[in-house]
């Protein structure tokens, strides 16, 4: 699914290339029904798919597909295909996209679905979800079609205290922004001033475990992405991890962690502290994912950064307004990094 489908809006009625498109992603992701039609015609089977992924997601249920569906069906396809490659060894391309390569993911989908003694039907139902890990990704508040499942129910915040030992691990960690560049804002908060105070906690907690801990920036001001790889580089730490908040159109919410495509190690320490940040803080899924950005091409150790909750959501943005939900959220990625480390 290319970015540009972000901006097109589907209505009861609509037909052509983009409704059959949709359709297609609807089915494989479980929303719609096995024999429900691909007909280029969004009428009553096709709205009641959207209802069921719009519900399964947690956004208001009105029967229309925009930027905000678009997007959680991007990250859900997404999240199928680095599942597919990562636990089965498949080569699929990973571009959130179910049509720009043929059948190549729904193909590769009926493969493991068969060779695990279960049904090809290339639909990620709830049995399909298990098989590549993704229960409760992206998940919301209704239910799934028949052949697709059901949504779990979110976690509730709750603070479990980090431990573990991580006496031989050094860490470079760096809040996002600073100085002239305030990040995302939204919801009377700045990116940079909330990742500073998330670092600055997230230390105490990693001191205590024994890591030996740099902050990329102590303060507010301007600081380079190359100054901080190249600091981290010149201090050879273990790992070099990067705390941003996401921010989007006010409705997107949840925890993502990305790793650079290249790293071995990235993937692993990504989906430890993505898990452990839902887990701790009851947000959305959205995955570990690869992505070429300089930080975590241009370190030289095993780096990721995180964007645990979207800035400008009011329900994400509650969770890191104070002290209390900063130290949630630390504990939760300290306990990540011990969960890979150890």
């Amino acid at each position: 699914m290319a970015l540009d489908y972000y901006q097109v809006v589907l209505s009861r009625g609509d037909t052509g290339d983009d409704v059959l498109f949709l359709q297609r992603t609807l089915r494989m992701c479980g929303f719609m029904e096995p024999d429900d039609l691909m007909d280029g015609d969004l009428g009553d089977q096709t709205v009641a798919g959207i209802n069921a992924a719009e519900a399964y997601f947690g956004q208001p249920v009105d029967g229309t597909c925009g930027p905000i569906l678009w997007r959680n069906l991007y990250d859900f396809v997404l999240k199928i295909q680095q599942q597919l490659n990562v636990l089965f060894a498949k080569n699929v391309a990973e571009d959130g996209n179910i049509g720009s390569h043929g059948t190549e993911t729904t193909d590769a989908l009926g493969e493991v679905q068969a060779a695990n003694g279960g049904e090809p039907d290339k639909i990620c139902g709830p049995w399909t979800e298990e098989l590549l890990d993704m229960r409760g990704y992206l998940k919301g508040c209704g239910d799934r079609t028949a052949s697709g499942g059901q949504a779990s129910t979110p976690v509730a915040p709750g603070n479990v205290t980090a431990t573990g030992n991580l006496s031989n691990v050094s860490i470079y960690l760096c809040a996002g922004h600073g100085g002239s560049d305030p990040g995302a804002c939204g919801c009377g908060l700045e990116e940079k001033e909330r990742a500073l105070r998330g670092t600055q906690i997230l230390k105490q907690i990693l001191e205590s475990l024994e890591a030996t801990v740099y902050l990329g920036r102590d303060g507010d001001y301007d600081k380079s992405l190359q100054e901080r790889t190249d600091e981290a580089n010149k201090l050879k730490v273990t790992l070099y991890v990067s705390w941003h908040f996401n921010g989007f159109n006010g409705e997107a919410h949840g925890t993502e962690v990305l790793y650079h495509p290249d790293s071995d190690d990235g993937p692993a320490l990504a989906a430890a502290i993505c898990n452990r940040i839902v887990e701790a803080c009851g947000t959305t899924n959205r995955g570990a994912k690869a992505q070429d950005d300089h930080e975590v091409r241009e370190s030289k150790m095993t780096a990721v950064i995180m964007e645990p909750c979207f800035i400008d959501n009011d329900g994400d943005a509650d969770l890191i307004r104070d002290d209390a939900g900063l130290t949630v959220m630390a504990n939760a990625i300290a306990l990540g990094i011990v969960d890979y480390w150890c």
